[in-house]
């Protein structure tokens, strides 16, 4: 995943199939939904790779190919930093 991030702006272009949507309701109360998008295999020996990607909306159908933009946010929760993708605009 190391060449898609633009460490410049902190957004990466994340290109794949929705595999999975996951609603989330925090204890705070402010639902949102993380999509995992799957890219192919290299090829046939190796795995593909998965990117979990929040929203506040539902970006699309099950098995659907799309490319999105998303930010990367960070925090810092019981002394680690955490990271999460959010959908900026689908490309």
């Amino acid at each position: 995943m190391d060449e898609i991030f633009d460490e410049m702006n902190g957004k990466a272009k994340i290109k794949g199939m929705l595999t999975g949507i996951k609603q989330i309701d925090p204890s705070t109360g402010e639902r949102y939904y993380e999509h995992t998008l799957t890219e192919p295999a290299k090829d046939e020996y190796s795995h593909p790779k998965s990117y979990p990607v929040c929203s506040n909306s539902i970006l699309g159908a099950k098995g659907t190919v799309f490319e999105v933009l998303a930010e990367i946010r960070s925090w810092k929760s019981k002394g680690f930093h955490n990271i999460r993708l959010w959908a900026v605009e689908g490309v």
